[in-house]
């Protein structure tokens, strides 16, 4: 199997994070706003002072608004987020903006709970697998969870427009060591080499992975459940397809990103390829799925195309990719 771990993938499972993380965030910014409102409105009331002197100009604007709780309160987050539509919550944003809500404390706790429910969800076969004792599959999950948010406050930093290539290039070099630095205790923690090997490989079918998991739920749901033998061929499917689609330029894979080709012409030839590969999937799969279950898979990529788009979007600003050149 080739190695390197899908750029993409690791960007959309943040992308979530952060998303969901934004929402919960925006509502606890909103909730305590409100409570020091209300106390700042009962201190006036009572003749005192309030904790937040600041806010007492603002009581009477903000009793003119619907509370946080009511039905008419504006929404809390971006407008329209919905990162599984495939619409962008940060669209707009600068990086020095992101870079300051990232930076928040709470923010920081909030994604890395997201992420270790995530990681639960995409490791769970993993973990089944290597049948590690309780206390072990937790330090194990911890682990994944540092490796993934490793480089992340780097990454927004990298996203500045205002970078040279050149500095842009040193950032995400220092991402790929400490990344590789990650991987490394993980392989020391696993210790076997057929663990290693088997991690490896279940995390290089990763994005597979989480496509037939995701399938093999809706099925379910659907009353059409899949075959333990459909799962694994499809699997295999969709994963050789993947692997051995001749991309020009293959944005899949980290190792392969060249900063320099990260252009928009490339992006959208790479987005071009990515359908025909979706298109080729799709007709392998209905030799093995039934004609009920291929639709539910075909609906099932048309969502997986949206995240897709908005990975592409984000490695985009990563990058800072506006070339014209698709050589």
């Amino acid at each position: 199997m080739k190695k390197g771990v899908s750029l993409v993938a690791v960007l959309l499972a943040v992308i979530a994070a952060v998303s969901i993380g934004w929402n919960i965030y925006q509502t606890l910014e909103m909730r305590q706003l409100r409570a020091e409102l209300d106390e700042a409105h009962a201190a006036r009331t009572a003749g005192m002072a309030p904790s937040n002197p600041s806010l007492i100009g603002a009581v009477d604007e903000s009793e003119k608004q619907p509370s946080a709780g009511s039905e008419t309160a504006p929404a809390v987050g971006p407008a329209g987020n919905d990162v599984e539509q495939g619409n962008d919550p940060f669209a707009g944003m600068t990086p020095e903006a992101l870079r300051q809500m990232m930076s928040s404390p709470s923010m920081q706790e909030i994604i890395r709970v997201q992420q270790e429910g995530m990681m639960k969800y995409f490791y769970g076969d993993l973990l089944a697998w290597l049948d590690l004792p309780e206390d072990q599959a937790k330090e194990f999950m911890e682990m994944l969870v540092d490796y993934q948010l490793t480089g992340m406050d780097t990454a927004f930093e990298a996203m500045d427009p205002a970078l040279s290539q050149e500095d842009r290039v040193k950032l995400l070099n220092q991402i790929k060591e400490e990344k590789d630095l990650a991987k490394e205790q993980i392989h020391a923690y696993l210790g076997d080499a057929e663990r290693v090997e088997y991690f490896e490989a279940y995390n290089e079918s990763l994005p597979e992975q989480i496509q037939v998991s995701d399938l093999r739920k809706l099925l379910a749901d659907s009353g059409s459940p899949l075959s333990s033998e459909q799962e694994q061929e499809l699997l295999n499917t969709i994963y050789d397809a993947r692997t051995g689609f001749p991309f020009d330029h293959d944005f899949t894979n980290q190792e392969k990103i060249d900063p320099t080709q990260v252009t928009q012409a490339n992006l959208e030839r790479y987005t071009q390829q990515y359908q025909q590969l979706q298109d080729q999937v799709r007709d392998q799969a209905g030799q093995i799925l039934t004609a009920e279950q291929l639709e539910t898979f075909a609906k099932a990529q048309e969502q997986q195309r949206a995240m897709q788009q908005m990975g592409l979007q984000w490695m985009s600003r990563l990058f800072g990719g506006s070339g014209e050149s698709s050589q």
